[in-house]
């Protein structure tokens, strides 16, 4: 890429008027926002590890180098899962990102139910709807909002990963 840049005319080495760094920040950084490519090849190995977490058996049986570095961004995806909830039986209360903007629920700052486990003990599956006093009683307020701000779907279906 530099020498894209930066290459005069009949192959002779030009003048790096700016350190690469600097282009490839963001604009709003005051850089020209030209990639960087490490940070691209990861996005793009995370890209295809998500693939595989939604469809186990693409890959094959043959761990390749391919494979080995798709596992090697495992670490990055799982930061940033999380699950959507359909009928909340896969999804644990307490040990899942299902809450948005709330990295896990922490049920020792819960006030009451640390028995339940699973999301769906959370869910009336009569009228598909949030218990919402179960819910307004068993957690802080501001958690207790974001919960009961989740859609739920009007047919109940499973819970999958985002």
């Amino acid at each position: 890429m530099n020498s894209f840049w930066w290459n005069k005319t009949n192959g002779k080495r030009g003048m790096h008027w700016c350190d690469w760094k600097v282009l490839s920040a963001s604009k709003e950084e005051g850089g020209l926002g030209f990639r960087d490519l490490s940070s691209f090849n990861v996005t793009l190995l995370a890209k295809q590890g998500w693939r595989l977490l939604r469809y186990p058996n693409s890959l094959g049986n043959l761990p390749s180098f391919t494979w080995k570095s798709l596992w090697a961004t495992k670490g990055l995806l799982l930061k940033g899962l999380g699950w959507r909830i359909g009928d909340g039986q896969k999804v644990s209360i307490w040990e899942d990102r299902w809450v948005p903007g709330v990295e896990i629920l922490n049920c020792q700052n819960s006030s009451q139910n640390p028995r339940l486990v699973k999301v769906a003990e959370l869910i009336d599956n009569n009228t598909r709807s949030w218990n919402e006093e179960l819910i307004l009683s068993t957690f802080a307020e501001r958690k207790a909002e974001s919960i009961l701000s989740i859609p739920l779907s009007i047919s109940p279906h499973e819970d999958f990963i985002i």
